[in-house]
């Protein structure tokens, strides 16, 4: 199929149920990434942790839980995605872009206040998470394109905000 990511988000399926021991998740967490990493290092695939909003899961909210589970696998080819809604329900900044930078291999947007695909090219806030990402891949989403105008506004946007880094 010529994948070279899959992204760990499914904000249900990890939801610790109540009264299970929150660092025995952790652990299962843990192993079923690090046999995930083993999988798919041999194919040039990398596993991404997406962090998802309190709102939709209590497990791995934030970028940097990701990141701490990230470095508890101990395997090269798990890391972490950054998805700017999710970012912005979790109340996590570009700092933290910036702060985990080396761990995030895939940058997901989307226009916050619309919940639809980016297609500001002007956006500040998007301008500033461009230019702190150091990965190379990112992804738009949001409702579904409406028209080819929609959709050539939002791929010029994405540009726009990548050629903003410096």
């Amino acid at each position: 199929m010529g994948a070279r990511m899959i992204t760990v988000g499914s904000s249900k399926s990890r939801m610790i149920p109540e009264g299970f021991p929150v660092e025995r998740a952790r652990e299962q967490f843990v192993e079923q990434l690090y046999r995930m990493g083993e999988l798919a290092a041999p194919q040039g695939i990398t596993v991404a942790i997406e962090p998802i909003r309190p709102s939709s899961t209590n497990f791995i909210n934030t970028i940097g839980q990701a990141a701490q589970l990230c470095g508890m696998t101990g395997h090269d080819s798990v890391k972490v995605m950054a998805d700017y809604y999710q970012m912005h329900g979790a109340g996590d900044g570009v700092e933290e872009v910036i702060r985990y930078g080396e761990l995030i291999r895939h940058l997901h947007t989307i226009e916050l206040e619309r919940k639809c695909y980016p297609q500001n090219a002007e956006d500040e806030g998007q301008r500033r998470l461009f230019a702190a990402y150091r990965g190379e891949r990112a992804s738009i989403e949001g409702a579904d394109f409406t028209t080819v105008e929609t959709a050539r506004a939002a791929l010029a946007a994405l540009k726009s905000y990548a050629g903003s880094k410096e």
